[in-house]
């Protein structure tokens, strides 16, 4: 890892050779100095080399320091910032490329799982549905009516400001029983506090994302303020990212997507993470 971050900064063609072989290093701090070297270089040196990785964790690692090198975080835009959709398309079309049934013919080939692949245990898990803003409450109620009557026992709903109270207290009275969680998509700000609070009265297994997607610290102050847990989804997009989310105490559940946090060994990392921590 030393002797990657001593290329930080540096422009140096045989870099780019130097650092490709630890994009795959299974120590994700190696990968970041790897990575971090990498967009240092002009992107026409290596933008063929990423399209045309093979092995998924050196072409994750690739095409992140392509979207980096060359694209601005949509915060981060000023007004009339040109989007490279030339550049976009071709990360789209290399990531929806990536050979994903490669894992499971290898599990297929030593007659295991890929939970037993990943180290998992085998349990049942309670099946659940996300469902979006209805027309009306009651119509909202009818849909998830629907979806408790084919076994469904865990239900997210979608919410905003002025979708949340009300179909909250229809849907608890209806169903008092069920696992009920809420996601907000950053809908809130922490000057809403007194409606995040009333939602304390409905005993939510979790509240998700209910502030901004990058601001870790207002989530932490948040959840200073609430019973509810809260739940951190895009926000989480490493490990490290989770890590930090936990030592602030932003969360303490945590949505977890494959391809936004880097794929499955990722994925194997905050779950060791989480486990650890209780």
């Amino acid at each position: 890892r030393r002797r990657l971050e001593g290329f930080h900064g540096r422009v140096e063609a045989s870099i780019i050779g130097e650092v490709w072989p630890h994009l795959g290093n299974a120590d994700r701090w190696v990968r970041w100095a790897a990575r971090t070297a990498l967009e240092h270089q002009p992107l026409a040196g290596w933008e063929q080399r990423a399209l045309a990785e093979v092995v998924p964790l050196p072409r994750l690692e690739a095409l992140m320091a392509m979207a980096r090198k060359g694209g601005v975080c949509p915060t981060h835009r000023g007004d009339g910032h040109d989007v490279d959709t030339g550049l976009r398309d071709k990360l789209v079309e290399a990531l929806l490329a990536m050979d994903t049934g490669k894992l499971d013919a290898e599990c297929r080939m030593d007659g295991i799982t890929l939970a037993e692949r990943l180290g998992a245990m085998p349990r049942l898990v309670p099946a659940g549905v996300a469902v979006g803003i209805q027309p009306s409450v009651a119509a909202l109620v009818d849909v998830v009516a629907g979806y408790v009557e084919q076994g469904y026992r865990r239900v997210k709903l979608k919410i905003e400001p002025g979708w949340d109270i009300d179909l909250l207290r229809a849907v608890r009275a209806e169903f008092p029983h069920i696992e009920l969680t809420v996601d907000a998509n950053s809908a809130y700000t922490l000057d809403m506090v007194d409606t995040l609070r009333a939602i304390d009265e409905f005993d939510l297994h979790y509240i998700e994302q209910p502030l901004h997607w990058d601001d870790m610290v207002e989530h932490a102050r948040l959840a200073t303020m609430l019973r509810t847990p809260i739940c951190l989804d895009e926000t989480l997009t490493s490990p490290a990212r989770v890590r930090d989310a936990l030592d602030m105490q932003a969360c303490s559940v945590v949505n977890i997507k494959v391809g936004r946090v880097g794929g499955l060994q990722a994925v194997r990392d905050i779950h060791d993470l989480c486990v650890s921590r209780g």
